[in-house]
């Protein structure tokens, strides 16, 4: 859903793609994150209206219109013709009914949703892109991802370097684009201040509690957590310690841990039993399988003071911060610079 941000003679359209989700995730928390960073930076929001979606025969015409101007977002298929007709009517829609507003920040980018950058470009509009992840290195089961990693990066590259700015939640991710001619930049991810006050109770109760164990978490079916288990399972072996795990969809992985009887399956858990867990547990382990993005738990679980033993490819830009330094003043600095940067490229278009 699209909103309006205004400040002052400024007016900006965001869509939070997680923002009004029911349930709390990750994406939602970064949602959060971006609306409460602008609210600091001194922006009101109201919502913005939407157009009523077009008939197949206009979506059609609207398709043949936005290849012929924009080009075709490969592979080309129906899920392509239809991304197409759908997005450049759309914001020829919004262009027209909020002309005052200078920029568009998306954080929603994939499926062929990055596209959008040209069309904004054509109304002479700021583009600023703030994905959950670089969508085309996640393995999807999507349309956009039916020849392979490469050919869906290669594809979803040249509207990222279109973009006037690329704000990723991980510094390789921002890196390996600003390698390959994008206006990339690292923004962290810092818990919004719901979340910092159940973080805060949770390290003070931390410190007053036994310890008992390695605590293992994570929503199954996510694909990357399923394969980073079983990695973990195959290759790191337990040392004689025992792992209680838990976790959303935790019926699909029960066939890896059946037979080691090192893990203790405490099923689905509700918030309270969570938080009963980070509390009074040694430490989190986490694997993750190679993929793109950033898991928002890493700098919850540093914040609150939480030991995690992890891969590279769950810790990524936090392989060297230690809950047991500072890693509060070390994230908010980082995280203040890079909004900092964030606003000034907003208002600047720079």
């Amino acid at each position: 859903m699209m909103r309006i941000a205004t400040k002052d003679n400024i007016s900006i359209l965001i869509e939070l793609a997680f923002y009004d989700q029911q349930t709390w995730s990750g994406g939602k928390a970064r949602s959060v994150q971006l609306y409460e960073m602008l609210v600091d930076a001194g922006f009101t929001f109201t919502g913005a209206e939407q157009p009523v979606r077009p008939g197949k025969f206009s979506l059609l015409m609207w398709a043949i219109r936005g290849i012929l101007k924009f080009g075709i977002y490969k592979p080309f298929c129906l899920d392509s013709l239809r991304t197409t007709g759908y997005n450049y009517f759309r914001y020829s829609w919004l262009t027209s009914k909020y002309p005052n507003a200078k920029a568009y920040i998306l954080e929603g980018t994939g499926f062929g949703q990055v596209q959008s950058v040209r069309m904004l470009r054509s109304f002479n509009k700021i583009t600023v892109l703030v994905p959950a992840n670089i969508e085309s290195l996640v393995k999807y089961e999507a349309w956009t991802h039916r020849k392979g990693l490469l050919f869906a990066f290669t594809e979803e590259l040249p509207y990222l370097q279109e973009a006037d700015s690329v704000f990723c939640i991980s510094e390789e991710e921002a890196w390996i684009i600003r390698v390959l001619g994008c206006n990339g930049y690292f923004l962290p991810y810092f818990p919004p201040s719901d979340t910092m006050k159940k973080i805060a109770a949770r390290k003070f109760a931390r410190a007053t509690i036994a310890k008992r164990g390695l605590f293992y978490f994570a929503n199954f079916h996510n694909a990357p957590n399923v394969h980073g288990l079983k990695n973990f399972v195959d290759e790191h072996g337990f040392e004689g310690k025992k792992i209680r795990i838990a976790g959303i969809g935790i019926d699909k992985i029960k066939p890896l841990i059946d037979k080691h009887s090192e893990f203790e399956i405490l099923g689905e858990l509700n918030d309270d039993q969570l938080e009963k867990e980070l509390i009074s547990c040694e430490a989190v382990v986490i694997n993750h399988f190679p993929t793109a993005g950033m898991l928002t738990r890493v700098p919850e679980l540093l914040l609150s003071g939480i030991p995690i033993h992890g891969n590279p490819d769950a810790l990524k830009s936090y392989m060297l911060v230690q809950p047991d330094g500072e890693p509060e003043a070390h994230l908010l600095s980082v995280t203040r610079e890079a909004n900092r940067v964030f606003i000034e490229r907003l208002i600047n278009g720079a």
